[in-house]
């Protein structure tokens, strides 16, 4: 089972600019993620994304593969992760390099997800022969959701049972072959990988920011990557 993995990290973010690498208990967003590869010791190659000069510097140092900068297309807020994908795995014969068996993403925004996450994702499809997705729990009862119409607050008739797991882009692994064949990044109906919500902290917004912050700060500082 030959496994890559693929960091995207682009450079545009409106809502918190310079995400990947402002200081998260010490060092720098984009060293949590690269980290927890790295100590899972299951890829053949570990690979950053980024249309960003001093990511890709960053990356560098730190030992990363060579990977050209990403192309201003596939850097905007409509860019699709899949895409992403495709430039890489397109990119890779042309450096001499064969098509791995499976591909998981990993964005530097879910930095609390670790090595043994990872292992288990990979074990799951070895297992069980299926694309991986990572859920978190929703964190609220659903029963208190609500409608809004005409300003009031309608009762919201939510699925019988009603789901408890969303998912928190920590981990996406992709079967290659089936990805290629049909350009999504996942199937209809990947197998599970359930985290807890201290893991599933997703870094979009200034108060998530304040959330991992919060995370980081109950956990022991890991060693610097660099």
């Amino acid at each position: 089972m030959l496994v890559d993995a693929l960091i995207p990290a682009r450079a545009g973010s409106r809502r918190l600019p310079g995400k990947h690498l402002l200081p998260l208990g010490g060092r720098p967003l984009l060293d949590w993620t690269l980290q927890a590869a790295r100590e899972a010791g299951v890829f053949r190659r570990i690979t950053l994304s980024t249309d960003d000069p001093a990511l890709h510097e960053r990356g560098l140092k730190l030992g990363l593969n060579p990977f050209p900068l990403r192309p201003a297309r596939l850097a905007t807020d409509e860019s699709r992760s899949a895409d992403v994908l495709r430039h890489y795995l397109e990119w890779l014969p042309s450096a001499g390099l064969e098509l791995p068996d499976w591909v998981m993403l990993l964005q530097p925004t879910s930095p609390f997800r670790g090595a043994e996450r990872i292992r288990e994702a990979c074990e799951l499809a070895g297992e069980r022969g299926g694309d991986v997705v990572s859920l978190g729990p929703v964190g609220k009862p659903l029963e208190w959701c609500r409608e809004l119409r005409d300003g009031r607050a309608r009762i919201w008739d939510c699925p019988d049972p009603a789901p408890t797991w969303r998912l928190n882009g920590a981990i996406y692994l992709a079967r290659v072959e089936r990805f290629l064949a049909d350009g999504c990044l996942l199937p209809a109906e990947p197998l599970a990988l359930l985290m807890e919500e201290w893991e599933s902290v997703d870094i979009d917004t200034p108060l998530d920011w304040l959330q991992a912050q919060g995370v980081a700060s109950g956990r022991n500082p890991a060693p610097e990557t660099a």
